[in-house]
């Protein structure tokens, strides 16, 4: 019987205190855009994460969840194939992204595997509903009809670097896809990001100084990071559920394996958990 086994490791370490070296010659020393994980990435992101969406495609895990997500943005989707030709979420390859804990509409996310000339070319119909489309040279502003902007920019033909805050700017999006990759001036971030699993599906690291973690540091035990793997793949019918927890002098390793049939479970019981938070109390008799 084929299974699917999602394995996802955990670590957490003593706190510390975060310092930036930025190479001397980080335009040298970098990757290109196309080959860099943590390119455009801002260096004092909380959290950064990453997800190849290529791989997960290929997954038991995809195909059970395809519908849903493709239900889900329905009638956006059938408008980008309709007008623009071209389906994105087949498209896309993978996505990183850097997120501020204190302002999560503080954003920056990479995208690659779309067309440039196609993509900006399917914006300027106006393809996403309430949204205008404002063209600065090179720039691509979203301007929602909520009063938020986005702004958006190509680093080469197919990497896409979009930049959400309270006020993105065009000048300031051109800084950040001409700074090259400041994350890796963060020798603790390294650190961490040097130890995760290359062929996983997704990958994350988050930094204790995150405000999340502010109730934990009134108790002294604020952690120097959070970082971790999810593995989605096929596995033979001897493949098992496990939790293992090992602790190597301030490290702690938690590593779970779910067969798809317990991943689908999980998610039932937390769209359940999260149905019944946003469903009004019942009125008292």
């Amino acid at each position: 019987m084929r299974r699917i086994s999602l394995v996802l490791v955990l670590a957490a370490a003593a706190c510390h205190h975060e310092t930036v070296s930025p190479p001397s010659n980080q335009a040298a020393s970098r990757p290109s855009a196309a080959a860099d994980a943590l390119a455009f990435l801002p260096v004092d992101a909380d959290i950064v994460l990453g997800v190849d969406v290529a791989s997960l495609r290929t997954s038991a895990v995809w195909a059970e969840y395809q519908g849903k997500l493709t239900n889900l943005v329905g009638p956006q989707l059938a408008s980008i194939q309709k007008s623009c030709g071209f389906d994105p979420i087949q498209a896309v390859q993978s996505v990183t992204l850097g997120v501020f804990s204190k302002d999560t509409a503080n954003t920056v996310v990479i995208v690659r595997g779309l067309d440039r000339d196609r993509t900006i070319a399917c914006l300027k119909t106006n393809v996403i509903p309430d949204t205008t489309v404002a063209m600065d040279r090179d720039v691509v502003s979203l301007i929602h009809k909520t009063g938020d902007r986005d702004v958006l920019a190509f680093a080469d033909g197919s990497t896409l670097v979009l930049q959400g805050s309270k006020q993105p700017t065009a000048d300031g999006l051109r800084a950040l896809v001409q700074g090259g990759a400041p994350l890796r001036g963060s020798a603790s971030f390294l650190e961490m990001f040097d130890r995760l699993d290359r062929g996983a599906t997704g990958w994350i690291v988050v930094n204790g100084n995150a405000s999340m973690f502010d109730k934990l540091a009134g108790m002294g035990n604020r952690p120097r990071a959070i970082y971790g793997t999810v593995r989605v793949g096929a596995g033979a019918a001897a493949m098992f559920d496990r939790l293992d927890v090992v602790a190597e002098g301030d490290i702690m390793t938690v590593t779970i394996e779910l067969s798809l049939e317990k991943l689908r479970s999980l998610v039932s019981m937390m769209m359940m958990m999260a149905g019944a938070q946003s469903s009004p109390p019942s009125p008292s008799p």
